[in-house]
C-alpha cells in the first residue's frame, strides 16, 4: 500500500522485472502437479451439483386437489363425475388445486353451466389432498401437505439448505484447506516464504524438474525485495480503497444476478411440455458446449465483453419465454435450454474474471466475498418463484432484470485479458490499462 507502480511494468526500454510466474517456470509451469489439483478438485465439483439442484425432485409439487369424500347417495359415480361435482375448474379448465364446493353440485352432471346450485360456496381444502402419484410417490409437498396456503414453506425449504451451505462455508469451510496445497503465490505475497519455497519444491519434484534450492531462494529474494510482503489481509481490505470498493461492489451485484438467474432457470423445468427428467437431462447436457464455449469467448472478447454478452444472453432468453404462448412447448423448451447455456457460461466466466481482477494478498477473500453474494441470490431464488401468485411472469421478469442489470455492471469492470496479475492491492490502484498496453508493446 505504498502506492508505488506494480513490479512488472514492461516497456521497450526496460529489462523485465522478475515476477512469480518466472519462478513458476523453474518449477516446470503448468505440468503434472497442476494437472493432479484440478483433477481432486474435479470429484467434489461432480457430486455438489447433485445435492444442490436435488430439491427439484425431493420437493416437487405433483398435480392435486381436495380430496374427496363422497356419501352413500353417490357411490355409483366415476372419479371423473366426483371431480364434476365438487371440485370448480379454473379459467384454464384445468380442476382447483386448493377450493372445492361446500356442496356436490349435481346438476354439473348434466350440463356446463358455472352457477352454483343449492346456495353452495367455494371452501379451502379442510379435509386434505389428493395427489397424483405417477411421477413421484412421496415428495416434501405431499409428505407434508406443503401447498396452497403453506406452498412458501416448500420454497423455504431450497432458501434454508442454500443459508446452510453459506454457513457451512464460513464455519468449515477451512477444513478443506488440510487437503490441498496452498497457492504458492499467495504465501510469497503474505510474507510466507518458508511454506513458499516449500510447495514450489514439491510442485517441481511432481512436475519431474530438478530443484535447486539455493537458486529459488536467490530469485525468491530478488523478487522479495521489489514486492515486499504485505500485512495480513482481512475482508476490509476489499473496501479499503475506491479502486477495490468499486470493484467489489460491482462484483457483489454481478454474482447476485448470475447466481439468481442462473437457479432461476434450474427450478424451472415444468411448463415446456417434455418431461421433468428429461428437461433437466437437457438443461444437464447444455452445460458441456457452455462450458468449453466460454474459454473461446473469452480469449477472443475478452473477459468483460464476454461477461456482457451471456449475461445478455441469458435475460433475452428468459424475456422470450415469458412472451412466447405456451401452445409452443418446443420452442419454449429450446429457448429455456439456451438460457441455461448462457447461464452456465455466465456462471464459469464470472469465477474466472473475478479471481484475476482482485489482487493475490486478497484473492481467496474476493472469491469467499463473491461467492457469499452469489449464494444470498440462490438463496432467494426459490422464494421469487412464489411471486407467481402476485402476477404469473414477474418471477422470470425478476431474474431478467437482475440479468440484465448484472451485464450492465459488467461493463464497468476492467478489462484482464493479457493482463498480469496484480500482486498486491497498489497493483490494483494504478492504471492496468497502462500495463495492459505496455505488455502488448513487449509482446509485438
Amino acid at each position: 500500500m505504498d502506492g508505488r507502480s506494480p513490479a512488472v511494468c514492461l516497456t521497450p526500454s526496460s529489462p523485465k522485472k522478475l515476477s512469480f510466474d518466472d519462478l513458476l517456470l523453474e518449477a516446470g509451469g503448468f505440468g503434472r502437479f497442476q494437472v493432479l489439483t484440478l483433477m481432486i478438485l474435479c470429484i467434489p465439483r461432480l457430486i455438489l451439483p447433485q445435492n444442490f439442484l436435488l430439491h427439484i425432485f425431493i420437493s416437487s409439487v405433483p398435480s392435486h386437489h381436495c380430496a374427496i369424500f363422497p356419501n352413500e347417495l353417490m357411490g355409483n359415480l366415476t372419479k371423473e363425475d366426483l371431480l364434476l361435482v365438487y371440485i370448480p375448474r379454473e379459467v384454464d379448465g384445468a380442476y382447483s388445486s386448493c377450493k372445492m364446493y361446500s356442496q356436490p353440485q349435481l346438476h354439473l352432471l348434466h350440463n356446463n353451466s358455472e352457477v352454483t346450485a343449492n346456495k353452495s360456496s367455494l371452501k379451502s381444502c379442510d379435509q386434505g389432498w389428493e395427489y397424483d402419484h405417477s411421477t413421484f410417490i412421496s415428495t416434501t409437498a405431499t409428505q407434508w401437505d406443503l401447498i396452497c396456503e403453506r406452498k412458501w414453506l416448500n420454497s423455504a425449504l431450497a432458501t434454508f439448505f442454500f443459508i446452510g451451505v453459506t454457513m457451512g462455508a464460513i464455519c468449515i469451510g477451512y477444513l478443506s484447506d488440510r487437503w490441498l496445497p496452498e497457492s504458492a503465490r499467495w504465501l510469497l505475497a503474505n510474507g510466507k516464504v518458508e511454506k513458499a519455497e516449500a510447495e514450489l519444491a514439491r510442485c517441481a519434484v511432481v512436475n519431474g524438474q530438478i530443484y535447486e534450492k539455493s537458486s529459488m531462494n536467490k530469485r525468491i529474494q530478488t523478487l522479495l525485495e521489489h514486492r515486499p510482503p504485505s500485512g495480513s489481509p482481512s475482508y476490509i481490505d476489499l473496501f479499503r480503497t475506491p479502486a477495490l470498493r468499486k470493484l467489489s461492489l460491482c462484483l457483489a451485484l454481478i454474482w447476485f444476478g448470475v447466481a439468481s438467474s442462473y437457479y432461476g432457470i434450474s427450478l424451472n423445468i415444468t411448463g415446456f411440455g417434455l418431461s421433468m427428467y428429461l428437461t433437466h437431462c437437457l438443461y444437464g447436457l447444455i452445460e458441456f458446449p457452455a462450458k468449453l464455449g466460454i474459454y473461446v469467448l473469452m480469449n477472443w472478447l475478452g473477459r468483460r465483453w464476454t461477461q456482457v454478452l451471456v449475461l445478455m444472453g441469458t435475460a433475452v432468453c428468459i424475456g422470450a419465454n415469458m412472451i412466447i404462448p405456451m401452445a409452443f412447448g418446443s420452442l419454449r423448451s429450446a429457448v429455456a435450454i439456451i438460457g441455461k447455456g448462457f447461464s452456465e457460461a455466465s456462471f464459469t466466466s464470472i469465477i474466472l474474471y473475478t479471481a484475476e481482477i482482485y489482487p493475490t494478498i486478497i484473492r481467496q477473500n474476493g472469491i469467499g466475498y463473491a461467492s457469499f453474494v452469489g449464494r444470498l441470490g440462490v438463496s432467494v431464488a426459490p422464494m421469487i418463484m412464489l411471486l407467481e401468485d402476485v402476477w404469473l411472469i414477474l418471477p422470470q421478469t425478476l431474474f431478467c432484470c437482475l440479468a440484465v442489470t448484472g451485464g450492465l455492471v459488467a461493463n464497468l469492470l476492467p478489462e484482464t485479458q493479457n493482463v498480469q496479475l496484480p500482486e498486491t492491492i497498489s497493483d490494483v490502484e494504478s492504471k492496468r490499462s497502462q500495463l495492459h498496453d505496455e505488455i502488448q508493446m513487449t509482446e509485438k
